[in-house]
């Protein structure tokens, strides 16, 4: 279900047309509700549910690499980093770095972007930028991986169906955004029985949601009891 087919479901259940509930003002409300689910899902199924990764190149004698600030494919800013692996030369095997805090560090940064050992990286987040350290002797191409959890970006009105939750969650689940909008068309028009009424079924719908999203793994696990033979 695309923006543009959500927003017409919303129009279609409570018999409005364009010119009483504008694309404008329905994209707005729109993109409160997605962000909303979006929340629950996060907060109550796991925060890693929007997790992904990429790679840059590392550049000779670099340490410092500016993050981006606009993700591509409908994601947005950094919420959480998962893990910072790197590749100084590209037949190595990836290494995870550790974050430190760069106050707990005893020397200047230029120390360690030459004297840090390749099998032990390290690095820390300022600003914008991570810093890295070893700083790579050679550049490597596509040898920085970064692991985060990420905010999704607000739809548009041009968003295909695969945009809708970047497809982390099944498309069958879309068409419960529209019916939280019901209420918000309610209020616009004063009729707050009917507005709170919306919102309720919206809520009853969300938890459907949720309960059918989270993880349904029943595969026994093998648990070993401990040794107690000493205490006998």
């Amino acid at each position: 279900m695309t923006t543009q087919n959500i927003i017409d479901r919303s129009r279609r259940l409570w018999y409005v047309d364009n010119s009483q509930y504008s694309d404008a003002n329905a994209l707005e409300d729109l993109n409160v509700v997605y962000h909303d689910l979006e929340n629950d899902i996060v907060t109550k199924i796991r925060e890693d549910f929007f997790w992904d990764f990429f790679t840059t190149d590392l550049v000779a004698n670099q340490s410092e690499y500016i993050l981006p600030t606009l993700i591509w494919d409908w994601w947005t800013r950094f919420e959480k980093w998962d893990w910072v692996s790197v590749k100084y030369n590209d037949s190595d095997w990836w290494v995870k770095a550790r974050r430190v805090n760069q106050n707990w560090l005893d020397r200047d940064d230029s120390y360690y972007e030459v004297n840090q050992s390749n099998l032990d990286p390290f690095y820390y987040i300022k600003d914008n930028s991570l810093f890295l350290f070893p700083a790579p002797k050679t550049s490597e191409t596509a040898s920085l991986k970064l692991e985060w959890i990420k905010w999704l970006a607000d739809l548009e009105l041009a968003s295909t169906e695969d945009d809708v939750f970047n497809n982390k969650i099944p498309k069958k689940f879309h068409t419960v955004i529209a019916m939280w909008m019901l209420e918000y068309i309610y209020q616009s028009r004063w009729m707050l029985n009917e507005a709170n009424n919306a919102r309720q079924i919206y809520l009853l719908k969300k938890d459907a949601v949720i309960k059918q999203l989270q993880d349904r793994d029943y595969t026994p696990i093998a648990i070993e009891d401990p040794n107690l033979t000493n205490f006998s």
